[in-house]
């Protein structure tokens, strides 16, 4: 039921309408950031027409990392900028012609780049949030979450004020996809150390490095970022218990994490991911706690700043 509910309501998530259909919360036209020869290798970044938030909002599109573009992510710059934060969309390389994790590697030099680019134009980079839909809320979780990824690109996770996911994939097991493709074709997919696809247990180690919840839960004492979920009750391509496990995991390193549940049949994955940033941020129940949420993770921060 769930796989064919997403293949049938995907043409009617695109068909929703965005609520905010202009683009006078923009300041002007956005920038393009390149840190790679790859046509994905570039990041889009949007500027508020009032800019009210110093933190500007890294955001990683969704679909699996077989599809999407940081052109791709102009729903979520409106909704973002709409509320004063300035919005970098992240690209990255995808799949079959670059095997994750590409992804993963294009996901830190993407921040690092624009980063760079925000200091040498006098604009906050220091401390950011970081978000993303499905797939690519999994690099956001590994940008917040990961000490050894950040070691490895030179990314200071310090910087991260918060993580914000919409059906992010936190366990990356659940990247197999099962049942919408055969294991067999992961070969196509990602990098494996070695050729026999169909042996689980070698894709599983594979992934575990890249597995938001198994990073969580191995840390000891380190200080993590606090962490934003929206996502469907009824979500089971990104399963929402998998959600809900990755919260519970946070809380148990003291960190502050929210899930907020949408408790609707029709808020499976697709219609969650492609339509949260086409709703109203000051009607839709979810964006308005999340915005509220992070007005005081931004207090929070600003005060033990000083």
């Amino acid at each position: 039921m769930g796989v064919l509910y997403e293949i049938v309501s995907t043409p009617f998530a695109y068909a929703e309408r965005p609520r905010l259909s202009v683009d006078e919360m923009f300041a002007g036209a956005p920038e393009r950031i390149g840190f790679g020869p790859g046509r994905l290798q570039h990041c889009v970044i949007w500027e508020p027409a009032e800019a009210v938030h110093e933190e500007p909002v890294f955001w990683f599109h969704g679909g699996a990392f077989l599809v999407g573009t940081p052109e791709s992510m102009i729903d979520a710059a409106r909704v973002w900028c709409h509320e004063g934060y300035r919005f970098v969309s992240v690209g990255f390389r995808l799949v079959p012609h670059d095997r994750f994790p590409a992804q993963v590697d294009d996901a830190y030099k993407g921040v690092l780049a624009t980063q760079t680019w925000l200091k040498d134009h006098g604009l906050p980079y220091e401390h950011v949030i970081v978000g993303g839909s499905s797939a690519g809320g999994q690099l956001a979780c590994l940008l917040g979450y990961s000490d050894k990824l950040a070691k490895r690109y030179g990314f200071d996770r310090r910087a991260v004020s918060a993580v914000v996911s919409c059906a992010a994939i936190v366990d990356a097991d659940d990247l197999e996809l099962q049942p919408i493709h055969p294991l067999s074709f992961w070969k196509s997919f990602v990098d494996l150390p070695c050729r026999d696809t169909k042996d689980r247990a070698a894709i599983h180690e594979t992934l575990l490095p890249y597995s938001p919840i198994a990073l969580v839960e191995g840390e000891d004492g380190i200080a993590l970022p606090p962490f934003f979920a929206i996502q469907g009750s009824s979500d089971t391509l990104n399963p929402y218990v998998h959600q809900k496990a990755f919260v519970e995991a946070l809380k148990k390193q003291g960190t502050e994490a929210v899930l907020e549940t949408i408790d609707d049949p029709r808020w499976q994955h697709m219609i969650g991911t492609v339509t949260l940033h086409r709703k109203d941020p000051d009607a839709f129940m979810p964006l308005k706690h999340l915005f509220s949420w992070l007005l005081g993770i931004e207090a929070e921060g600003r005060g033990a700043r000083q």
